[in-house]
Formats: structure tokens, sequence, C-alpha cells
């Protein structure tokens, strides 16, 4: 299936099969990868619902129409609801973006060592 050379060695296409797999979830553990993922997810979502927010239930100065459109539909289920889910992905893009940023300071101060290590190598070379 993934490799046409070789489609009569059943055992080839399994090796195959596999290394995508496991490539695949070793990638997908990685934290970074879910929440950026999910954060772009969450900014295309959001910005859908209140773009709808903005043409349904705003008001359009050239337009007329939707301005009576606007006087109908302001304080309606639909725009309060529009304008809760609007609410809601603002604030978890602003919460993933919080979570990211922790991932990433993270991520930097695993890198600089520690004192406690630092002093167990010196005195293991000392010794």
């Amino acid at each position: 299936m993934y490799c046409i050379f070789f489609s009569n060695s059943k055992k080839l296409n399994t090796i195959i099969e596999n290394s995508i797999e496991m490539n695949l979830k070793t990638i997908f553990k990685n934290t970074l990868v879910i929440h950026t993922i999910l954060l772009v997810i969450a900014i295309l979502f959001g910005g859908s619902i209140i773009r709808l927010y903005g043409n349904t239930c705003g008001i359009s100065i050239f337009e007329p129409y939707g301005w009576i459109k606007a006087s109908v539909l302001i304080g309606s289920s639909w725009c309060k609801t529009l304008n809760w889910i609007g609410y809601v992905t603002t604030n978890i893009v602003e919460n993933m973006w919080f979570h990211i940023f922790g991932i990433v300071f993270n991520l930097f101060l695993s890198f600089i060592p520690d004192k406690q290590n630092y002093n167990n190598r010196q005195t293991k070379q000392n010794i």
C-alpha cells in the first residue's frame, strides 16, 4: 500500500507501516505539537464564529438592510449564543498561548545545568 515497488513483499510493507505509525506516535506525543495544532484549530474556529457574529448581528453603516436585520437580531438567542461561543474560544486561545509559552520556557530550562548536577560532576572529577 505504501510502497508500490515492493507490493508483493508483505514483510516490507508491514515494516514500512509500523515505522510510519511509530513516527506519527512520536510526533503526537510531543506536547508542543499538540498544543500548536489545537491552537490553530481554536483560532480558525473562533475567528469563524466571530466573523459570523459580526456578519449576522452587527450593523453595517453602508447597508440599510443591515440596520433592519441588526435591529431584529440584536439581543436574540442566536446572537447571544454566537457571542458566548466567541468569548469561550478567545479564552481557550489565550490559555493555549500561556501553555505554549510555559512549554517553551520549560524546554529552555531543561538545557540549563543545575547547580546540584554541576557539583556532583565536580566531585566525580576530583576523585
